[in-house]
């Protein structure tokens, strides 16, 4: 797929600034593609799922260290939080 059309695909009527943002994600994520492949984007994704659960578990069982919401297997961000007599120690 030629690279102008990727940039058609994410032309969307907000400012110009957002637009500009989602151009450029449009261009990373294809030239990621193009880098690593198929298999390769594939295999960073699940990497990064992987590391998302092992976080996951390390934060339940670790003390001073809270989940802010149950995560489901559906995303790799993990918000958690770290109470204050802990924070010190950072």
């Amino acid at each position: 797929m030629p690279l102008f059309y990727l940039f058609l695909l994410f032309r969307i009527n907000l400012s110009l600034r957002k637009k500009h943002t989602l151009q450029v994600d449009a261009l990373k994520l294809w030239l990621m593609w193009k880098a690593h492949g198929r298999n390769g984007l594939m295999l960073r994704i699940e990497k990064a799922y992987d590391h998302a659960q092992y976080l996951t578990e390390l934060i339940k069982n670790r003390e001073g260290f809270k989940l802010v919401q149950e995560v489901t297997s559906s995303i790799a961000n993990i918000p958690f939080c770290v109470s204050s007599k802990n924070a010190a120690a950072f």
